[in-house]
């Protein structure tokens, strides 16, 4: 019965058709793509191609409809005509119906070498096609000839020195920018793309030219860092409107120590119509160049808007001494979505006046406050006299938290508060303090709150990270105790 059977199969196997081998689809991809490459370096073939469009389908005259049914007829894979010429055609019809002559004088009188050039850009930054000094060139890879690259280069080379880099794109007052003069473009690509040589006049005036992610690193490799700085110093000068351009600037000026570039740096974070990132650049100059925190203080309060938080906060992080009255005097006079953020930045200093502020400002709003420096405040307190503020923030949580689940969340930080003023300087006496404070807060608020019931649990865990703690700095010191013996 099996050998029957396995003959049969067998016989049907015999009989069937053998399959067609598959598609190397990316193979013809890389045929079309060259044939398109090809077409763009020879203007005659180019049109020829047009005029057979129009033979081989035995039309007069064609339309968007009639190019997408002949675009249709056959599988990407079995096209006959060019990718390039249909695309160049979809955007050349725009009548309901044109003729040969037509396209044709269309064609004639564009200017060739900018549409070619233009095509090789887009082709190159799509990554679609490799150049001669590519190293990962694969069998399937299109690539352009010699030759093909020594007319891109030469393009270039007798374009370059007639186009102003610097007024090539308009900023309107919007801080949008238009690129009015595209070869600028295409020249300061290709510069780096075939490591061209231009004027160094050329080189200095694309400094101020940023566009499609072209910056001015490449540039630094043309020209000293002496003439990059004495030429960026003059463009802040003038006044940069470009936030690209700008920011490139600035970049180089904090990569590069120039501290010249500190006052233009202050009127950036000063100007409130400024991008954040470049008021960020800005900051980032000034804090790493000025030397002293005098230029940030100085300045921050010609800032009137949002931004001025983040100075607060680059300064309050290299510890300066004027800030706590800055944030006082927001606190007595400012309004109160100012007020709340000026007393976080206090009680970070350990200003009770920041957080009597704070519990006052969750008694009215029954909220829990946002905050502009990603941690509770509450969790840098180390000072035992907080201890009033932090129960009355203590029972207001667990007056609001049967109301609304986030202060649920509040009486944890306070917990974590204890713990921290605990283990911090001054351990015993901090730790004696809040223990017999939390006592007391227990026997007198046991019978108003259920919850107050968990503050044992909070009492057993305290007392086991304070022993702990202890024994750890024992150590160290019976240790730093022995190495002073052995020293003498």
């Amino acid at each position: 019965m099996f050998v029957k059977y396995n003959q049969q199969i067998n016989q049907i196997l015999n009989e069937a058709p053998s399959l067609k081998p598959a598609i190397d689809y990316e193979k013809v991809r890389a045929k079309r793509l060259q044939r398109d490459i090809n077409l763009l370096f020879d203007k005659s073939s180019f049109i020829k191609e047009i005029k057979s469009i129009f033979s081989d389908e035995n039309i007069t005259t064609i339309d968007r409809e009639t190019l997408r049914d002949i675009e249709n007829r056959s599988f990407w894979h079995e096209r006959i005509y060019s990718d390039l010429v249909f695309l160049t055609l979809e955007n050349t019809i725009h009548t309901e119906s044109m003729s040969l002559n037509d396209i044709l004088n269309i064609i004639n009188n564009t200017d060739w070498d900018n549409f070619c050039i233009g095509k090789i850009y887009n082709y190159l930054k799509q990554g679609t096609i490799k150049t001669s000094k590519d190293l990962d060139i694969k069998a399937n890879d299109v690539a352009f000839s010699q030759n093909q690259e020594n007319w891109i280069k030469n393009w270039c080379l007798r374009h370059y020195d007639k186009i102003d880099f610097k007024t090539a794109i308009e900023t309107h007052d919007d801080h949008s920018y238009t690129l009015v003069e595209e070869k600028a473009n295409y020249l300061r690509y290709f510069l780096e793309k075939f490591d061209l040589e231009y004027s160094r006049s050329v080189y200095l005036d694309m400094l101020s030219f940023a566009w499609d992610g072209s910056g001015i690193k490449y540039l630094e490799s043309k020209l000293s860092k002496e003439e990059i700085t004495e030429r960026i110093l003059d463009n802040l000068e003038e006044g940069i409107k470009n936030h690209q351009v700008l920011l490139n600037h600035l970049n180089f000026c904090r990569e590069e120590n120039v501290k010249e570039a500190i006052p233009f740096a202050s009127k950036v974070v000063i100007d409130s119509n400024s991008f954040q990132s470049t008021r960020e650049a800005a900051l980032g100059v000034i804090a790493k160049l000025s030397g002293t925190l005098k230029e940030l203080e100085q300045i921050l309060p010609q800032i009137k808007d949002e931004f001025r938080w983040i100075v607060i906060r680059q300064l309050f992080e290299s510890k300066s001494g004027n800030l706590r009255n800055f944030l006082f005097k927001i606190l007595e006079n400012e309004e109160e979505t100012e007020k709340i953020k000026a007393a976080d930045f206090l009680i970070r200093f350990q200003d009770l006046r920041g957080l009597k502020f704070y519990t006052e400002w969750i008694r009215k709003n029954k909220q829990f406050p946002d905050t502009e420096y990603g941690s509770s405040p509450l969790l840098d307190l180390r000072t035992i006299e907080a201890l009033p503020y932090l129960f009355e923030i203590l029972e207001l949580s667990y007056e609001i938290s049967e109301s609304d689940e986030i202060f649920e969340r509040l009486d944890h930080v306070v917990l974590n508060a204890f713990s921290e003023i605990t283990l911090h300087s001054n351990q015993d006496k901090n730790y004696r303090e809040i223990k017999n404070a939390i006592e007391d807060f227990i026997n007198r608020k046991r019978e108003k709150y259920e919850k107050v019931k968990y503050l044992y649990i909070f009492l057993e865990r305290l007392e086991k990270r304070y022993y702990v703690s202890k024994g750890e700095n024992q150590t160290i010191d019976k240790a730093l105790n022995t190495l002073q013996n052995i020293n003498l």
